[in-house]
């Protein structure tokens, strides 16, 4: 066992005291594994690299040497998106290489289909391109970075290929239409290609999608996997829609509701999802028009108030 410590996303100090931050947060990690050894005698120090700048582990392999030598177990270094490897930086004497692999998004980094904006994630190029290119690179291991349900598939693309179980990501996606949507060969076949190309779903026709969504047979019970996929169809088709348009049109905003909608009954309903954090929230959507959309509504609603 080991504690995972991570310096961001959450932030840090920013005042004057604490700079450089990644030196303070070392100091805070030692403090804290210190405690962690005292009740669980030989647990291990792990760090995540994730954001980290290059700076920043020069100083914190410098300070680890000299104050910790030999502690630091691993390193799960941040893989930016778009990326597929690791970069090469200086890491404490003794520390392995891992990788902190983000499986919240599709195979596009720009435009971005990520923590489940637009419905399920998946991202079965990059993920197979990031475990070939991370085990020549002579990566010890993996964390994958996960918000919730979104990415499901992304979570079997990612351990099914890490482990070596499937040797490609086609492999893994007819074995989990054969586990949760019951399909036998030939379907499987059909829902690995079908699932395949909502990797770059910008490209996606989502009207043939929802069209050509292959048969799965599942107890109502457990069809939220069905389900979700059927929702990312919805969401995609009236994103197409209001992205058409320019003007903020009666029809134009009715179908934004109709899309905030159907987001709330997938969040709410498929997904059963309480209160969010704050990824999800609406004013940190990769959707191209919410800050035209947005910027219509607060004038509408300054307009209101001054006629009353």
């Amino acid at each position: 066992s080991a504690v995972a410590a991570a310096p961001y996303d959450f932030g840090g100090c920013g005042c004057e005291r604490c700079k450089p931050w990644i030196l303070t947060f070392a100091e805070l990690t030692r403090e804290i594994h210190a405690l962690a050894e005292r009740y669980h005698p030989g647990v291990e120090l792990d760090m995540v690299g994730w954001w980290w700048e290059p700076e920043e582990h020069r100083l914190f392999a410098e300070w680890a040497d000299e104050h910790i030598p030999g502690r630091v177990r691993r390193m799960y270094l941040h893989i930016p998106y778009g990326a597929t490897v690791t970069a090469d930086v200086p890491l404490p004497r003794g520390c392995e290489k891992a990788a902190f692999v983000h499986i919240g998004y599709a195979d596009q980094s720009q435009p971005r289909d990520v923590y489940g904006h637009f419905g399920p994630v998946i991202a079965p190029n990059r993920l197979e391109k990031t475990v070939r290119d991370l085990a020549a690179k002579g990566c010890s291991g993996v964390m994958a970075y996960s918000e919730g349900v979104s990415d499901d598939v992304n979570k079997a693309l990612l351990a099914g290929l890490g482990s070596g179980r499937y040797a490609s990501s086609d492999e893994v996606l007819r074995a989990y239409a054969r586990r949760y949507f019951s399909a036998d060969e030939a379907t499987a076949a059909a829902w690995a290609d079908w699932l395949r190309q909502w990797g770059s779903p910008f490209q996606r026709d989502a009207e043939l999608a929802a069209r050509t969504i292959p048969p799965a047979d599942r107890p109502a019970d457990d069809a939220w996997r069905l389900e979700q996929w059927q929702r990312k169809s919805e969401l995609f088709r009236l994103h197409a829609q209001i992205a058409a348009g320019d003007d903020w049109t009666p029809a134009r905003l009715a179908l934004v509701d109709r899309f905030w909608d159907a987001q709330e009954r997938l969040q709410r309903e498929v997904w059963g999802l309480g209160q969010l954090r704050h990824i999800f929230a609406r004013k940190f959507t990769p959707l191209p028009w919410y800050a035209s959309w947005a910027k219509q509504q607060s004038q509408q609603a300054a307009s209101a108030a001054a006629e009353q």
